[in-house]
């Protein structure tokens, strides 16, 4: 693929936030069995395709930083601190 970092999601409709979304308004759903089916079938794509998992949506290349740092347990989420 190519990409170093890649970050898989499933659908949510939410219209009011994403107006390009109203185009799907009275067709059909997503229905969510589907949903879980096709994330887990991305997740094997990139597990095999030699990607690694950090986390439950994103992957890494086996040689990116954030998949070193998690094989050596550095890895930390981020906390964001408000300044005042």
């Amino acid at each position: 693929m190519g990409a170093d970092r890649v970050a898989v999601y499933s659908f949510a409709s939410v219209p009011w936030i994403r107006g390009n979304q109203r185009k799907l308004i009275g067709g059909p759903a997503p229905v969510a069995r589907h949903q879980g089916r096709a994330v887990l079938a991305g997740r094997e794509r990139f597990l095999q395709a030699g990607y690694e998992a950090i986390g439950m949506d994103h992957f890494r290349a086996a040689d990116d930083e954030l998949a070193r740092a998690r094989r050596e347990r550095r890895l930390r989420r981020a906390t964001s601190r408000a300044t005042p």
